[in-house]
């Protein structure tokens, strides 16, 4: 996840949508700005702590026996459905609502090491297709196939067994749903509130457990499932996939049939928008990622009449609502791009724009088949998964990795250059390397080396993960598990990818630029001088580190010297990384984005050559580090494009910023879009743009009840700036004064 900043163009004060919404959604709106989102307790960590405790064990004819942990997680979720309040609120047109909070098992397992939960896009199409009476049937023909008495396929056997359970849990919540409307509707006085109530009624009495025939049920189900998701496991990043594309066949059929015009497929949307801002309570940074766009399975242009209906959404709703993610592709007209910027400039809007021109290869790499690799999706910021079909989670905290922590130990024989602590393997004292050459082997041998201690930590938190945290609601709706009776967490989908997100590029690259001017091209310093300087946090020389911060050759400006050690660095981590495998039996893939670690891992490591002092953050993602890209965004493009993206296929995120007055003419706008069109034609893969200005932030830190209303892009998330703790503030409002403007 990469931080970037876009604001909302509300005024101080301003608490209102887009004029163009209907008093329905104004209404909504006004509900969920204002929090009002109805009730919300934690009896379900209450109802963990007994039922976990209680399903250890059942009576069998033998006596008792232990219940497989994914059973008692399934029977859990039966009880969740079963027992939570149920709550509809006035003008909703899509039902459905978390009012229970609480996972104990989660905190437990992540306690004891396990990987985080989560990060999937589920196969809404199977279920808006078959229903879940449908994935029931599948699980039972394949029950059918097995013997639990046989040890090699008893495991199997409670993997299905646990899905059927979950997906009837979600059945019976849309039922209980469908009795509460039926409740209401025989009170309500008015008839055309009486005949939505009836209507939803009957709709949740059809979805999720059969086929959705018209756009209403689809949305209906879609969210009815993704609820029951959301139940089972809290997490952020639960994403919603190729949201045109599967919901356009509703919207088409209903249109030819005259069910419904275009305003009222937008009012249904919007109805979602508001449900998936209310499930995170308004945590906007909890990523719940639609993604549009992009070309079909066949290689055809993906862009329909549902793609704009979704953007229009996103600009009316403004920060209520899913993050977007726009695929581009070299067909496709820049109307749609135009359309973007345009919301943009309207401050409504935090363009993601990811380019299949180099993702589809970089995923079809690893053995993708073409028309899967096309049906990528966006999970949480910056993370690509085969929608429905894949588990690409990031191989958890182990997996955010550091380049210039490589370079310290090499610089410290393996030990930390501030504390001494020792980290990595010995390869060599400084002061008998006689060339650049030396350098670059001990930080490739450091780099090997803490590749494969990542590994080790990632896939042992997934044995965790496993063992304390099966997902059976997830194993449902992943195409692979019913198949192979695994579940989500063992390796039952048909992908199964663990990713490594790589950040402090650009630092370490100017580092090691720095290095070679100072000790081995010039000679001006030994590289023992160099390393004291370092250890002493640059105290005592100022001039030095000016010197070297303002004119020394910085990734970012097109400078070939330093780009080149960027590139080679991608290159030397990304045969690291290909020498593994998860304990999923799939990959490790790589990403060059950040998420927070920049700033918060910058706490952890000491002075680098490239003049930043000791905690102060590193490099975000694949950008220039703050204040060094000075040849403007031509040449922040430039560089970026010649890193090799062509297996980045955990993403790869670079973040621009502009002025907002470029977006104010037709003129400016075309110019943007040309610089998107370049940077893709070049070889990049995802962008991130922003118009926020550092005098708005500044303004807001002072005066935050003003501007409370004011989004930004966080780390490849939007959340309010007056949310963020200080330190992230500052971050932001630096690199807004020394960005790639």
């Amino acid at each position: 996840m990469d931080a970037k900043v876009t604001p909302t163009t509300h005024s101080p004060g301003e608490q209102m949508p887009a004029r163009g919404v209907n008093e329905r959604i104004r209404r909504l709106w006004r509900r969920a700005w204002e929090r009002d989102f109805g009730p919300f307790s934690d009896l379900r960590a209450k109802w963990a702590r007994e039922l976990l405790e209680e399903a250890k064990c059942e009576s069998c004819a033998a006596g008792r026996r232990a219940v497989p942990r994914k059973l008692q997680i399934a029977r859990l979720q039966e009880a969740v459905c079963g027992r939570m309040p149920i709550h509809i609120a006035p003008d909703e047109l899509i039902v459905g609502k978390r009012t229970v909070f609480g996972w104990p098992e989660i905190e437990e397992a992540i306690a004891r090491g396990a990987a985080e939960p989560g990060y999937m896009i589920a196969d809404y199409p199977a279920v808006l297709s078959n229903g879940l009476l449908g994935i029931i049937k599948r699980c039972e023909r394949r029950l059918g196939q097995l013997d639990e008495a046989n040890p090699r396929q008893a495991d199997n056997f409670y993997t299905l067994q646990s899905i059927i359970v979950s997906c009837r849990a979600a059945i019976h919540l849309a039922k209980r749903h469908a009795d509460e409307c039926r409740r209401l509707a025989a009170l309500e006085q008015d008839e055309q509130r009486k005949a939505e109530l009836e209507e939803l009624a009957r709709i949740c009495s059809k979805v999720p457990a059969y086929p959705a025939e018209t756009l209403h049920e689809a949305i209906q189900s879609l969210w009815l499932t993704h609820l029951a998701i959301y139940l089972e496991c809290d997490s952020v990043a639960f994403s919603l996939g190729r949201l045109d594309q599967y919901l356009y066949p509703f919207y088409l059929a209903d249109v030819q049939a005259g069910r419904i015009d275009r305003q009222r497929a937008l009012e249904l949307i919007e109805c979602l928008w508001i449900k998936l801002y209310e499930n995170v309570r308004g945590e906007i940074g909890h990523v719940q990622t639609v993604t549009v766009g992009g070309v079909t399975p066949d290689g055809q242009d993906g862009v329909n009449e549902m793609t704009w209906i979704i953007q229009q959404a996103t600009r009316e709703l403004g920060a209520v609502g899913p993050s977007v993610a726009t695929r581009f592709h070299r067909g496709m007209s820049d109307d749609l791009l135009r359309y973007v910027l345009e919301t943009m400039r309207m401050g409504n809007y935090m363009p993601q724009i990811y380019n299949d021109e180099q993702m589809v290869p970089a995923i079809a790499s690893y053995g993708v088949p073409l028309h899967d690799a096309r049906e990528y999706g966006l999970i949480g910021c910056h993370e690509p998964t085969i929608c429905g079909k894949g588990y690409f989670r990031s191989a958890s905290w182990p997996g955010y990795f550091c380049f210039q922590d490589c370079l310290e130990l090499a610089l410290g024989n393996g030990c930390k250059l501030d504390t001494g602590e020792r980290l990595g393997p010995a390869t060599g004292c400084p002061s008998s390397w006689k060339s650049f050459d030396d350098l670059w082997q001990a930080f490739c041998l450091q780099m090997s080396h803490m590749v494969r201690e990542k590994v080790i930590a990632a896939n042992r938190g997934e044995v965790v993960k496993r063992q304390m945290m099966p997902r059976p609601m997830m194993s449902a709706l992943i195409e692979g598990c019913i198949d192979k009776g695994l579940d989500f967490t063992e390796g039952g989908a048909l992908y199964n990818f663990s990713g490594f997100q790589a950040f402090g590029l650009a630092t370490c690259a100017d580092s090691l630029a720095a290095i070679r001017k100072l000790c081995f091209d010039s000679g001006e310093l030994s590289i023992q001088e160099l390393v004291s300087i370092l250890k002493e946090n640059w105290n005592g020389h100022e001039a030095l580190r000016m010197r070297v911060r303002t004119s020394f050759p910085h990734y970012g400006n097109d400078i070939d010297e330093v780009d080149e050690l960027a590139v080679s660095m991608v290159r030397e981590l990304q045969a690291q990384i290909d020498k593994h495998t998860n304990i999923r039996g799939g990959p490790f893939i790589l990403g060059l984005w950040s998420f927070w670690q920049h700033v918060h891992h910058g706490k952890q490591v000491a002075a680098s050559p490239d003049g930043r002092r000791h905690g102060e953050m590193m490099s975000h993602s694949m950008g220039p580090s703050a204040g060094c890209a000075l040849a403007g965004p031509t040449a922040a493009i430039r560089s970026a494009a010649k890193i090799d993206t062509s297996r980045l296929a955990n993403g790869g995120s670079l973040l621009l910023e502009f002025h907002s007055s470029i977006l104010k003419s037709e003129q400016g706008i075309q110019a943007v879009i040309s610089l998107i069109r370049t940077y893709f034609q070049l070889g990049g893969i995802q962008l991130q743009l922003s118009t926020v200005t550092p005098e708005m932030l500044e303004a807001a830190v002072k005066d935050p009840d003003s501007y409370r209303h004011l989004v930004v892009r966080v780390a490849g998330y939007c959340d309010f700036f007056v949310r963020q703790d200080p330190e992230r503030q500052a971050f932001i409002i630096a690199r807004e004064k020394f960005g790639s403007h």
